[in-house]
């Protein structure tokens, strides 16, 4: 589906103990392509390969895609921009669409063995904000609650010594314990079902708040979790890095968003907890904002 062949040149950035950098090793050693591994991301590093190494395939999250835009990554051979690990801000996906790089937005976990669903580039402004259609012969549906649930050969048969957290539907479908939806046979993901806020019945998914305040001259990064409220229930609450404009944030999201979805708290950190492969550790954020409320 995504056009690897012998003569590609793939660089791993993302860790080996996460499917992300483990399946790049399969991915090579099937097609018998040249294959950069670095030991961790460095923005520097990954620009000087992209260039001189003349790499056509990566693998990125979207923090470090982030990161090399502000950096001045730009095209050079790269044919592939593989991008998952969550959501992708729509700001991002733009940016990236104006310098013309490749991305193809992905979803997959470790339980599916990688990628189930995968956004071509080709597809990218037709379908922006999605993360494609499934991977044949893998098949994709949406329950009664909102969850992704999956099924195909590359699902695992469960959790090793683990049965009680096996995931399985009567009918053979791996529940992912994600939100989403799916359009025209195309999968949008929303967020994980355990960080999603239920504030007055309302639904707020924080990948949606957090790609709007992105688009704020001056946010370099943000996070948003729900705070316990006795009126509401849960009110959103941004954890944000950076220097910015109060009332230009809160413009941006008067233009996008209700203003149920608005953070009713602001709390401006030095940088976000993220893990090795750079995705947001929200659990870490909610910790922070219980000591912050007491």
């Amino acid at each position: 589906r995504l056009g690897y062949g012998m003569s590609d040149r793939m660089l791993i950035v993302t860790p080996l103990f996460h499917m992300s950098g483990l399946a790049q090793v399969y991915r090579s050693a099937r097609f018998g392509s040249t294959l950069y591994v670095e030991p961790k991301f460095d923005v520097v590093r990954t620009l000087e390969l992209i260039e001189t190494a003349r790499i056509t395939h990566i693998s990125l999250v979207a923090v470090m895609l982030q990161r090399l835009l502000d950096a001045g990554l730009s095209r050079h051979q790269l044919r592939l921009l593989l991008v998952g690990g969550g959501p992708v801000p729509r700001p991002l996906l733009e940016e990236a669409e104006r310098r013309q790089l490749p991305v193809a937005q992905t979803y997959g976990m470790t339980e599916t063995c990688s990628q189930v669903a995968t956004l071509l580039p080709s597809e990218a402004l037709a379908h922006i904000g999605s993360s494609g259609q499934s991977i044949a012969p893998t098949q994709l549906r949406i329950n009664a609650d909102g969850e992704i649930e999956v099924n195909g050969p590359t699902v695992t048969p469960g959790y090793y010594r683990q049965p009680e957290a096996d995931a399985w539907t009567p009918d053979g479908y791996w529940q992912t314990g994600d939100l989403g939806t799916i359009k025209d046979g195309y999968l949008y993901v929303h967020d994980r079902r355990s960080d999603l806020i239920i504030s007055g019945g309302e639904n707020i998914y924080p990948a949606e708040i957090e790609s709007v305040l992105l688009r704020c001259p001056g946010i370099q990064d943000v996070g948003v979790v729900g705070r316990p409220d006795p009126t509401w229930g849960a009110i959103p609450v941004a954890f944000t890095v950076g220097t910015f404009d109060f009332d230009e944030a809160i413009q941006l999201l008067h233009d996008h968003l209700a203003s149920y979805k608005h953070p009713k708290a602001w709390i401006a950190v030095d940088k976000l907890p993220r893990n090795a492969n750079g995705k947001l550790m929200l659990h870490r954020l909610k910790e922070a904002d219980h000591d912050s409320s007491r």
